[in-house]
């Protein structure tokens, strides 16, 4: 169950933007979903190394 849910009005219309928009969706979303489970310590340094390399992709 994804707690950030992407929809069409997030787009940009540029595919390549639009994927990477995606996929940091998944990276915060793997986070909601296991602090929804009681487990957001034991990943949060794995999501949040996931988001800085992440975005450094995107904005380069």
């Amino acid at each position: 169950m994804s707690t950030f849910a992407w929809n069409d009005s997030y787009s940009v219309h540029v595919h390549q933007f639009d994927a990477q928009h995606r996929k940091l969706f998944e990276i915060i979303n793997s986070l909601a979903d296991a602090m929804r489970v009681g487990k957001g310590e034991d990943v949060i340094r794995e999501v949040v190394g996931q988001l800085a390399v992440y975005t450094r992709t995107h904005f380069l």
